[in-house]
């Protein structure tokens, strides 16, 4: 009986799934990230996919819509030894953007030591550019991390 009862709800079942629409692949900036379990280190990334995306046309061809770009990043070494990370952004639209920033340190074994710090919000003026930096706590800190997303 009970299997004449799954038999008889099987079809049932199956006809109320709903298909899930396939997601745009990541933006060109991520698919690397994508590709390992853990973040690419001494990188930028646009975590907001408002700020940054890739969509898949009709045609196949893809198209990047873009309102921040990375200009530059890196590290020096403070005065009390410890590292500071600095990331330029580019606001590439003709109004103002407000972002956030957040940065994680990596030591040479390439274990977090250090945050993720908290956002830090960045005002980008149009068409201008902002210097970002955040200073390491830990002397052991090597490598960073930084996520940007947009201020709502």
């Amino acid at each position: 009986m009970k299997l004449f009862a799954l038999l008889i709800a099987a079809p049932a079942l199956c006809a109320c799934t709903t298909s899930v629409p396939l997601a745009s692949p990541p933006p060109a900036h991520q698919q690397q990230a994508f590709a390992t379990a853990k973040p690419q280190l001494n990188t930028v990334n646009i975590i907001d996919g408002n700020l940054q995306s890739t969509r898949r046309r009709a045609d196949g061809s893809t198209h990047v819509s873009t309102k921040l770009a990375v200009e530059g990043a890196g590290q020096s070494v403070t005065a009390t030894g410890n590292r500071e990370v600095w990331v330029t952004l580019r606001n590439l639209t003709d109004y103002p953007q407000n972002v956030e920033s957040r940065v994680t340190w990596y030591d040479l074994s390439e274990r977090p030591v250090d945050g993720p710090t908290g956002w830090t919000r960045i005002f980008i003026p149009a068409n201008g550019a902002e210097t970002f930096t955040s200073p390491s706590v830990q002397p052991a800190a090597d490598s960073f991390y930084v996520e940007v997303r947009e201020l709502y």
